[in-house]
């Protein structure tokens, strides 16, 4: 799972139009370069949180979503199609409101967002670990969105986290395609030792890939189970790798 954020799109459900489940989500599997969906509030301009890379959006995709939310998940309205993991009680989960996260492929094509739901961070030191976390999935939802490099982006990864995110930017570039939707990221564990750290995140997905017209191209890949690895820099944490299985079924106990 990884790296994703989007314009609205006008999309065309035709089955033919589907081609596969490995590249649909920016979360991909271990050794490969992709990411989360992202924000679901973001203008032609650009302006959102975390998501997919910025290409230029279609016509179609003038308008963003009001369902926008930050990466804790506090902003937008109150779900009425939430996944079945339910969003974490703990402080760092801002606000008592989800966002509606929606399994319509139309209505998810104007997201690139990444919530928190579950999150196992206890203390102050886990806490700072996961917030670093959440922005690094919504940077990189809009930056492969919008296919472009999310402001956020190099304050919150270094080495492999950055490469490949930076790396679909320019294959979505090419190919004229961009990452859309939405994930909601489930801390199971978070492990501090020192300026180290490791995040285990079962993620509920709903992204996909696609082409200039807003037409999908791949079939969302349902949850991935993502380890993460950081690192602190002059006190601030940065994802420095990560790798991910995709699942059919949900990874969360």
């Amino acid at each position: 799972m990884r790296p994703s954020r989007a314009l609205p799109v006008v999309l065309i459900l035709c089955a033919a139009a589907f081609t596969g489940c490995s590249n649909a989500s920016p979360r991909k599997d271990a050794g490969s370069t992709s990411t989360a969906s992202a924000s679901a509030s973001a203008s032609s301009s650009g302006a959102t949180s975390l998501s997919s890379p910025g290409t230029p959006a279609s016509s179609s995709s003038a308008s963003a979503s009001s369902a926008s939310t930050t990466p804790s998940g506090g902003a937008g309205a109150t779900a009425t199609d939430q996944p079945s993991d339910q969003p974490s009680a703990h402080p760092s989960a801002q606000g008592t409101r989800t966002p509606h996260l929606p399994r319509d492929r139309v209505e998810a094509a104007a997201l690139h967002t990444s919530v928190l739901g579950r999150n196992s961070a206890g203390t102050a030191g886990e806490q700072a670990v996961v917030q670093t976390w959440m922005r690094y999935w919504q940077a990189a939802s809009n930056t492969l969105f919008f296919v472009r490099p999310d402001k956020d982006l190099r304050a919150t990864a270094r080495g492999q986290a950055l490469s490949w995110v930076l790396g679909d930017v320019t294959k979505f570039q090419a190919q004229k395609q961009r990452i859309v939707g939405w994930a909601r990221d489930n801390v199971t564990s978070v492990e501090v030792h020192g300026d180290r750290a490791e995040v285990r995140d079962c993620t509920t997905n709903f992204t996909f890939t696609v082409d200039e017209e807003g037409d999908p191209l791949t079939r969302p890949t349902p949850f991935y189970d993502v380890t993460g690895h950081l690192t602190r820099e002059a006190g601030r944490w940065v994802v420095t790798d990560i790798g991910s299985k995709s699942l059919t079924s949900s990874c969360l106990s």
